[in-house]
């Protein structure tokens, strides 16, 4: 029993700061904020992670201990077992303080910073034409695209320069871009 680590502990510990964890949930004490969620979805993310990958039938065709912290903590959470007040926190922590984009970001970028450097330098330089050649065949169809229909209804109207910013060139969001004057369309 002693062998068991969970999340780099000892079973014994992994129990006793689990209860006090459980125990300020149910009393309503538990931390608001980050720390109270990232203690919350580390600890119990991976006791159910373990959970998935020791289940034999889990573990082999379901996927582990991703499915079970997917469905398990959804469920826990539908059927009110998580206190609301706990599952709200996570929520905001996940969600509004884009804590899921940086772990995401963080997740591909060490992914590509752990490759081999010769292997990451031959896969650019096959992929980057493919790339390029991508983004200008979208252009090139935004343009004619445009051209075809200038009286579109779409926030594309009217800008060639606006269509190709809006439809296939990167950007964080199509918010972040204000449409030139006149290039929107009316709404009556």
């Amino acid at each position: 029993m002693s062998k068991i680590k969970i999340a780099g502990l000892d079973l014994k510990w992994f129990l006793v700061i689990s209860g006090v964890i459980a125990a300020g949930c149910a009393l309503g004490a538990f931390p608001a904020g980050m720390v109270g969620a990232f203690l919350f979805l580390m600890l119990f993310g991976e006791f159910l992670n373990l959970l998935g990958n020791v289940t034999p039938f889990v573990k082999t065709y379901l996927g582990g201990g991703a499915i079970v912290c997917i469905f398990v903590g959804a469920a826990l959470v539908y059927w009110h077992i998580v206190p609301n007040t706990v599952a709200e926190n996570c929520s905001v922590f996940m969600k509004s303080a884009g804590f899921l984009d940086f772990y995401i970001a963080a997740l591909i970028t060490g992914s590509i910073l752990g490759m081999n450097r010769k292997l990451l330098m031959r896969a650019a330089i096959r992929y980057l034409p493919c790339i390029v050649g991508a983004v200008a065949c979208a252009l090139g169809l935004v343009a004619i695209s445009s051209a075809l229909a200038p009286e579109s209804p779409s926030p594309t109207s009217g800008s060639l320069l606006w269509a190709a910013a809006w439809e296939p060139a990167p950007c964080p969001s199509p918010r972040c871009l204000k449409p030139p004057s006149g290039s929107t369309p009316k709404r009556s």
